[in-house]
């Protein structure tokens, strides 16, 4: 931790002449008439020891660069904790003062790229809600998901759920995490296709087993649409989330103490879903694909048959009114999110942003020590209405579109020394290379598990933090040492333990 002498920072105020004209005009009075009073009592201007004094305190002369050093020290250093504005301007005007200050100090937090990273954002997220289109009947528009993390039971520790956007009926079926895109395609065509036909669309998450080339090209040899979710906004896919959790919820209200029999209580599980009314449609998902209600019970009393001609009249009915229900239940439900959201920001093309972390996973770091924000990015171009693709590292292993909610215009700081230039490389028997500052982690990786350090480079920012193989630093070897012995375990060229 380094702190800037009070003796040295007092020297510097007293060397600078340069001062705004309100200042002038006080300090010339001073010398003039003497300390001005006020009624009070209190000295409004006063000198000291060659300083000039503002109720106390002292006035630091028109200059930038000193004044921005001030707000560091009282910002930026361990003692100081980077504090928001207002406690920035309380620790600042302790002891100084100058024109303008409090604004000055607001742009100086506001672009605190440190502040930035590691703290929470606690304004309201951007971005009004986009519910999804509303099928016109059953069968045209089905989501697919997975569950996965359960016991294996008979060969599977997965489920995988099909089910329509119209009707809500459901289909699940035992799998494997492993399950790849062939298999995907074969429990739909399977388990969907021979039961209802060919969907207009399909709705997914961007798990590797929807966005492969494999499922991608069966989907468009059989004219289906793909709209896959953006990247960690699972809103674009709310209702599997939620059929996800109402299926979990169940197996463990039904299943054996030991949890080695959930497999067997999918049927019912799914037939118990597919005849409760859905509190979108008035309907049971039964009703809206076959037409009538199952029977899970002996019958009391018995029931008049209908007529064809009046069983196809009421499906009709029942359709329309289960679709103008479910577009008044998205009206509601943009409603009621659009109350906690501001409006979405236009992010040009070029323009940085930070990236929200929240859904980061980070090897052997506790998710509360993760930054909170990543970058900043450049903007490569604007996806939908509420997407953008982002220019990310080539180590950063993420798909590069993100929702709106999920970004934070970046804004640069116009004081001087806030953002010194890049640094130059140095030359190193007759190659260009730049200065390992700190190795930060490190791993093994790729099929060889080659080992690997993640390097922070001198007089470069966080976001270019990267990830190089061991031999690359041959020439920081001190800067490797220090680190082995302050992380001991971490995987080292004696040490084979892989870190993923």
């Amino acid at each position: 931790m380094s702190v800037v002498p009070e003796k040295a920072l007092l020297r510097r105020i007293r060397e600078c002449g340069e001062r705004e004209q309100e200042v002038a005009d006080a300090l010339s009075k001073l010398d003039k008439l003497g300390p001005a009073r006020l009624q009070n009592d209190l000295v409004d201007w006063n000198t000291e020891q060659g300083l000039l004094l503002y109720h106390g305190r002292v006035y630091v002369p028109k200059d930038d660069a000193l004044r921005a050093e001030i707000v560091r020290i009282h910002h930026d250093l361990p003692p100081a904790g980077h504090p928001g504005q207002a406690k920035t301007v309380e620790l600042v005007t302790r002891n100084y003062w100058w024109p303008g200050m409090v604004k000055f100090i607001k742009d100086y937090v506001e672009t605190c790229d440190t502040c930035r990273r590691g703290k929470t954002s606690h304004a309201k997220p951007h971005g009004p809600l986009q519910p999804n289109e509303v099928p016109d009947g059953p069968g045209q528009v089905v989501t697919c998901d997975f569950i996965t993390g359960l016991p294996d039971v008979d060969g599977y520790n997965a489920l995988q759920l099909i089910a329509d956007r119209h009707g809500k009926i459901i289909h699940l079926i035992p799998c494997t995490e492993e399950i790849d895109a062939e298999g995907t395609a074969d429990n739909f065509i399977r388990e969907w296709f021979r039961l209802h036909g060919l969907p207009r669309k399909i709705i997914s998450d961007r798990g590797p087993q929807f966005s492969s080339k494999l499922f991608r090209a069966v989907l468009k040899g059989l004219g289906i649409e793909s709209a896959m979710s953006t990247a960690y906004h699972p809103q674009t896919d709310g209702q599997s989330e939620r059929w996800n959790q109402e299926i979990e919820a169940y197996l463990r209200m039904y299943c054996s103490r030991h949890r080695d029999d959930w497999v067997k209580w999918l049927p019912i599980a799914e037939f118990a879903f597919n005849s409760h009314v859905h509190s979108a449609t008035g309907y049971s998902p039964f009703y809206l694909m076959y037409g009538f209600e199952p029977q899970f019970h002996i019958p009391m009393l018995s029931t008049a048959v209908p007529s064809a001609d009046e069983r196809r009249e009421e499906l009709r009915q029942a359709r329309e009114d289960a679709t103008s229900a479910l577009t008044l239940a998205a009206e509601r439900m943009k409603e009621y999110y659009d109350r906690y959201v501001r409006d979405a920001p236009e992010f040009k093309d070029g323009q940085k942003v930070w990236l929200d972390t929240r859904n980061f996973r980070v090897p052997g770091v506790s998710r509360k020590l993760v930054d909170r924000y990543a970058g900043p990015y450049l903007v490569k171009r604007k996806v939908g209405n509420l997407a953008y693709e982002l220019k990310l590292p080539k180590d950063l292993a993420l798909h590069p579109v993100f929702h709106v909610s999920l970004l934070l215009p970046h804004k640069e700081s116009q004081l001087p020394g806030r953002h010194p230039p890049e640094p130059a490389s140095i030359e190193v028997e007759g190659e260009e290379e730049y200065e390992v500052e700190e190795v930060l982690e490190s791993r093994r990786y790729g099929r060889w598990k080659k080992l690997q350090y993640l390097v922070h480079w001198m007089g470069w920012g966080p976001e270019h933090d990267s990830w190089e193989d061991a031999a690359d630093l041959a020439n920081a070897p001190k800067v490797v040492q220090k680190f082995h012995s302050t992380h001991p375990d971490a995987p080292s060229p004696l040490n084979t333990k892989t870190k993923s």
